[in-house]
């Protein structure tokens, strides 16, 4: 959750990451028909 106060611009790129997240766990599951859940923490984990 965001706090309120915080920059648009903080949210912006937060919300930029959540899809990149998205997106690159779609490409990692297809490549490595990994289940897709999985990838996401691993690049959440990366990302944070």
């Amino acid at each position: 959750m965001h706090h309120l106060g915080e920059s648009i611009e903080q949210n912006y790129y937060y919300e930029y990451n959540q899809n990149l997240i998205e997106n690159q766990a779609d490409d990692f599951a297809f490549e490595f028909l990994m289940p897709k859940k999985d990838i996401r923490s691993y690049l959440k984990n990366i990302l944070e």
